[in-house]
């Protein structure tokens, strides 16, 4: 892409875009809908070529990076795979929509 998108910080109804990270704070990362074909990354606008969508049996990796006026965390990569399989019980629908921290390469 050749602009970077921003997630959505949690919750997203009450949070602004832009905010002031003074202790730990959430991104809403994504969601499949119910009976939906693919999991779908939250973020406050999505082009209209966008192709970051997860579908069944597919995986994609994210880049994820805090940029303020001074400061630039490290580019973090989270890979989010999904088998198509929908659930309402969360500990089952972890099993089928595996999200997990890429460590860094050497």
């Amino acid at each position: 892409m050749a602009v970077p998108q921003q997630f959505v910080w949690a919750p997203a109804e009450f949070t602004l875009p832009f905010i002031t990270l003074l202790r730990e704070q959430v991104v809403d990362f994504g969601y499949i809908e119910e009976r939906g074909d693919k999991f779908i990354p939250r973020l406050y606008a999505t082009p209209y070529n966008f192709q970051g969508y997860v579908g069944r049996d597919e995986a994609v990796r994210y880049q994820l990076q805090i940029e303020t006026l001074n400061f630039s965390s490290p580019i973090y990569v989270v890979e989010v795979a999904w088998d198509g399989t929908w659930n309402f019980i969360p500990s089952t629908m972890r099993q089928h929509l595996p999200i997990r921290l890429i460590p860094p390469s050497k």
